[in-house]
């Protein structure tokens, strides 16, 4: 037997109002009438996937460590956070933030901003590390005691109230104005600089902890995300990349419970990710016909809640069932 989750981070965050947005799509408005809904509390899209994995109910998800396991790398027993390169952009009064996929950093110019923070912060305790130019981390063997906001639920935003807060807060904020200030005067960003590149002038620190024991009843998970991909190894599930589509999917999938994983829309780009959507919901309901899939649930994350739209072989025959299942705040579970 073959079951599917497709999670597509935004799904809802539309132009309202939503049903003539859905009604332009058939197949998709169709899913949310038939299937059953249920909903479930949710910080962010990442906790939304961490309860899947048994991390539901943790203050703050370490996202850091277990991105680290997802690319390979063994974050032994240590506090890790992510500690990614940024640009704070003035805005009268406020800085707002830019991430790394505006500033293309170059392999070089990472290694030397990382080389340049270790020698600063090694009294600290406190190592970094680049994944990939774009992608660093921090290491420290001292408990954090810090929640945070994950960057990409910062990037455009004003910075001042989404900083790390906590008991270890205030001397975490001291490192990072530290780490502004040795940034600035840099020779990678006063090259940066006199190219007109954008400068890499802060870091986002975020996904904070170490990492944790993870369990799950799904048989693999699929995905680009690496803290996704490091709950799948934790779980001892399958680890896979993301699938160029449907079909590739339902060619390589074996029996079992299956996670798929889209990736986030560019900008909170609402119609790329129903587009998303869309190129799996027709292939998924013709392997529910001819018994390829017996269940597929269509998850999403919004407004502080996960909700899951399931659809078994025999929900597809509900004709009588007109509108969307589209939950408002504080519901549980609609059948």
């Amino acid at each position: 037997m073959l079951t599917v989750t497709l999670f597509a981070p935004d799904l809802l965050v539309a132009t309202e109002p939503l049903r003539p947005v859905l009604a332009a799509h058939p197949a998709l408005y169709r899913w949310l009438c038939r299937a059953r809904c249920q909903t479930r509390p949710a910080a962010d899209a990442f906790a939304a996937l961490g309860a899947w994995f048994g991390l539901d109910g943790m203050p703050e998800l370490p996202h850091a460590a277990l991105s680290l396991l997802g690319a390979g790398s063994d974050p032994a027993d240590a506090c890790w956070l992510h500690a990614d390169p940024v640009h704070l952009l003035a805005q009268r009064a406020e800085l707002a933030l830019v991430d790394a996929q505006r500033l293309e950093i170059l392999p070089a110019e990472s290694t030397a901003l990382i080389d340049s923070l270790n020698t600063h912060f090694a009294q600290d305790g406190l190592r970094f590390h680049a994944c990939t130019p774009s992608r660093w981390y921090a290491r420290t063997d001292a408990n954090l005691g810090l929640r945070t906001v994950p960057l990409a639920d910062a990037v455009g935003r004003s910075v001042d109230a989404l900083l790390p807060r906590g008991d270890n807060a205030l001397s975490w904020h001291r490192r990072l104005n530290e780490a502004q200030m040795l940034l600035h005067d840099h020779p990678v960003n006063l090259a940066r600089e006199a190219r007109g590149a954008l400068t890499i002038n802060s870091l986002w620190l975020w996904g904070t902890g170490r990492l944790p024991a993870c369990s799950t009843t799904f048989a693999a998970a699929w995905g680009t995300d690496p803290g996704l991909r490091g709950m799948a190894r934790r779980a001892a599930a399958g680890d896979h990349g993301l699938p160029a589509d449907a079909e590739a999917w339902l060619r390589n999938a074996r029996a079992g419970a299956h996670l798929i994983a889209l990736d986030a829309p560019v900008g909170g780009d609402a119609a790329q990710t129903i587009r998303a959507v869309l190129a799996w919901i027709a292939p998924l309901l013709a392997a529910m016909a001819d018994a390829r899939v017996s269940e597929a649930t269509l998850s999403t994350y919004a407004r502080g809640q996960r909700i899951d739209w399931t659809l078994t072989r025999q929900d597809r025959w509900k004709f009588w069932r007109k509108d969307p299942r589209l939950p408002s705040a504080g519901d549980g579970s609609d059948a």
